[in-house]
């Protein structure tokens, strides 16, 4: 697997076995993002593809100070199980 990166059309990818996994984002405030969704093509499903697009997504948040809206149902599941992350979660 690849490392996540950043799209101009506001998205993190992450390539796996010739797939491309992604989390959509709208961008909030200068310094938060709305994850709204997050696609894994069905031969990367099970396979911790979308846990390490989640991590890498969340890893870059962190890097550049963002805080995060969690919409996407995965997202938020994740954040939830892995509360260390609860520090990105942007106040409303």
């Amino acid at each position: 697997m690849n490392q996540v990166k950043v799209t101009d059309n506001n998205r993190f990818e992450l390539d796996a076995k010739d797939q491309t996994a992604y989390i959509e984002f709208d961008k909030i405030e200068p310094n938060i993002l709305d994850l709204v969704h997050t696609e894994v093509p069905e031969p990367l499903s099970g396979q911790g593809v979308g846990a390490a697009l989640v991590e890498g997504a969340l890893n870059y948040c962190t890097e550049n100070g963002l805080k995060v809206i969690a919409t996407c149902p995965f997202i938020k599941s994740y954040m939830d199980k892995n509360l260390e992350w609860n520090d990105l979660i942007a106040n409303q």
